[in-house]
C-alpha cells in the first residue's frame, strides 16, 4: 500500500489550532514550536505456514491474515527521528520493502503470499499504530496489537505506548522522568490505587510497576496487560494518576517534560 503524507506546520498550529499560533510569542515559546510531518500506511496480507505438518487440522489453518495500519513521523523539525521511527516500526511490526510500500514483519514460521486477503484464513493478527495524544510538548503513540491463533479458545491483545517529548526529542521512560529510587514508592502507590479493584487475582505483594504507561492531559496512566494481575474477562487494567499525586516520585525535569504548560 502507498503511504499518505500529512504535513503539519507547528503541530500546535495546524493540529491543535492553538490561539497562540501566528501571534507574538516570547523566545521560550518560539523554541517549543515544531514543524511536524506524518505519513500513514496500511496493509492486509495473507501468509502461509512454512511447515504444513505443524498446523492444526482446521479449514484455512495453513493461512494467516495479517493486517496493519498506522501513523509514523516523517519529520520533526531538524531532529534526527530515526531512533523514534525504528522504535515505532518495531512496535507496530511493519517494514517498508520498497519506498511507499508497507508490509508486515512476520516470524520465520510464515511466508507472505500474493493471495487476496479474502482468502479463508483460520488465524489472524493485527496491529494498529495511532496517535493517542498530541500537544506542543508531547506525542503519545498507542499500538493496539492482537492475534487469534487458529484453533485457540480466544485471541489475545495488548496496548503499548511510546511517549515522545518534543521538548528534548526523547522517548520517555520512567527512569527519565522519575526521581532516583522511585520504584518502591511508586509500587506502593499503585498497590494503594488497586486496593479498590474487585477483580485483581494476585496478592498485593505480587503487584509491581507495569511496563506500559502513557502521558495524559492530567498526568500519567499505568496499564497492566491482560492476565498480568486480573483474569482475561477483566481485560487490561488502567491506573490513572493526576500530576499532583506523583509529586513525591516525579523529578523536577520529569515534571517539566510531561506537564502541559
Amino acid at each position: 500500500m502507498k503511504l499518505k503524507s500529512l504535513s503539519i506546520f507547528g503541530a500546535a498550529c495546524a493540529m491543535l489550532a492553538l490561539a497562540s499560533c501566528g501571534s507574538d510569542k516570547t523566545k521560550e515559546t518560539k523554541e517549543e514550536n515544531h514543524s511536524i510531518e506524518f505519513e500513514t500506511y496500511s496493509f492486509s496480507k495473507i501468509a502461509e505456514a512454512v511447515k504444513l505438518d505443524s498446523i492444526v487440522d482446521l479449514p484455512g489453518a495453513k493461512y494467516l491474515l495479517t493486517r496493519g495500519q498506522g501513523v509514523l513521523p516523517v519529520k520533526i523539525g531538524s531532529t534526527d527521528i530515526k531512533p523514534l521511527r525504528d522504535t515505532l516500526q518495531s512496535l507496530a511490526g511493519v517494514e517498508f520493502p520498497s519506498p511507499g510500500v508497507a508490509a508486515p514483519r512476520i516470524g520465520a514460521e510464515w511466508k507472505l503470499t500474493d493471495l487476496p486477503d479474502s482468502t479463508a484464513a483460520c488465524g489472524e493478527n493485527y496491529n494498529y499504530l495511532s496517535i493517542a495524544m498530541t500537544t506542543p510538548y508531547i506525542i503519545v503513540w498507542q499500538d493496539y496489537a492482537g492475534e487469534y491463533p487458529c484453533g485457540a479458545a480466544h485471541g489475545m491483545y495488548a496496548n503499548r505506548f511510546i511517549n515522545y517529548s518534543l521538548r528534548n526529542n526523547q522517548i520517555l521512560t520512567l527512569a527519565s522522568i522519575m526521581k532516583p529510587g522511585y520504584e518502591q514508592k511508586l509500587t506502593e502507590m499503585l498497590r494503594e490505587k488497586l486496593a479498590g479493584y474487585d477483580d485483581i487475582m494476585v496478592e498485593r505483594n505480587q503487584i509491581g510497576i507495569p511496563a506500559q504507561f502513557r502521558v495524559t492531559p492530567e498526568g500519567l496512566t499505568f496499564v497492566y496487560g491482560v492476565y498480568e494481575i486480573a483474569p482475561y474477562s477483566s481485560g487490561e487494567i488502567e491506573v490513572p494518576f493526576f500530576l499532583y499525586e506523583l509529586e513525591s516520585v516525579l523529578s523536577e525535569q520529569g515534571m517539566k517534560l510531561i506537564a502541559a504548560y
